[in-house]
């Protein structure tokens, strides 16, 4: 039995049909991956990026309160000659012990220990320094606290980052 003409030419368009369908539902597939991936890669930056934050903020916290309570363990840096505290904008001073204060393990610890422990400790220094009005006048002692936070990738080589990031805050105490 011969089949009709016409049926013979619809039985190869159905398989032309099937593969571009199945070519088009496999680049969506492949999009929807890739979409996928990249959001979790931004999600973890952005969790790492929160940590470092919430590392700094317990860091000037932390160092606020020994200040107002003139706790002599952290150091403060005196330089009242200049109107405007300097020393943090140097990374050798923040690996000078004696002008900057590395927060302990267990202030900063959050329970998971083992993981906390890997990571960078955030810092701070504190600066003393008089303020002035506009017109001048001396209105006092402040103190410029400077903290900084680490994410756990955190690598430093040279005095330069070469992995992860950091998180800067600053604060001023009149006393």
């Amino acid at each position: 039995m011969k089949a009709a003409p016409g049926l013979a030419r619809q039985r190869g368009v159905v398989l032309v049909v099937a593969l571009v369908l199945l070519a088009v539902f496999s680049m969506i597939a492949i999009a929807a991956i890739k979409g996928s991936i990249s959001t979790e890669v931004v999600g973890r930056a952005m969790r790492a990026s929160e940590e470092a934050m919430q590392a700094a903020e317990t860091a000037l916290r932390h160092c606020e309160q020994q200040v107002l309570a003139n706790n002599a363990a952290i150091p403060i840096n005196d330089d009242l000659a200049t109107d405007r505290p300097v020393m943090w904008e140097t990374r050798a001073h923040w690996d000078d012990g004696a002008k900057a204060y590395t927060l302990p393990a267990a202030i900063v610890d959050s329970g998971d220990g083992a993981a906390r422990k890997a990571r960078t400790p955030p810092k701070c220094m504190v600066e003393r320094y008089r303020l002035r009005t506009l017109r001048g006048a001396s209105e006092g002692e402040s103190y410029l606290v400077t903290a900084v936070g680490y994410t756990r990738d955190y690598a430093q080589q040279g005095g330069k980052t070469v992995a992860g990031g950091e998180v800067w805050l600053q604060s001023i105490l009149r006393r």
